[in-house]
């Protein structure tokens, strides 16, 4: 057998290798999106689990809940309002089904038409922001 011949089934056989790899990663791929969209499907309110500490944050600045917008679908979210000041609020949960980028919450001022998008984490700087804005 020449060298050629060594070298070209060397290529061939990483060539499959990478292959069948891919497949498989394609499938499980796939599945986990397939798995997601149902469960979206099946527990409609769950992103209220994300949304928990900024609903918090938002009560104890005097804000109740009012409504669901969306459930079950890549933008949830909840209306809060606040009655002594007359401002109405809206959150939400961006969570895209076909990204790897994580999710992010948005709220947004319906009165005066202004937001703020914070990445999905109840970190210190995500709630002196939201502080911040909602004074």
């Amino acid at each position: 057998m020449e060298i050629y011949q060594i070298i070209l089934m060397g290529i061939g056989a990483i060539t499959l290798i990478w292959l069948v790899v891919k497949t498989i990663k394609g499938v499980f791929w796939l599945l986990g999106k397939g798995l997601e969209s149902c469960f979206r499907e099946k527990y409609p309110y769950d992103f209220e689990i994300n949304l928990g500490w900024v609903i918090q944050e938002m009560k104890s600045h005097g804000y109740r809940q009012a409504a669901m917008m969306d459930a079950g679908s890549d933008n949830p979210g909840v209306i809060m309002i606040n009655s002594e000041s007359s401002i109405e609020m809206e959150v939400r949960l961006h969570a895209p089904l076909l990204t790897d980028k994580g999710y992010s919450i948005i709220v947004a001022n319906h009165n005066n038409n202004t937001a703020v998008v914070m990445q999905d984490s109840a970190s210190d700087e995500n709630k002196r922001l939201l502080s911040k804005y909602l004074e």
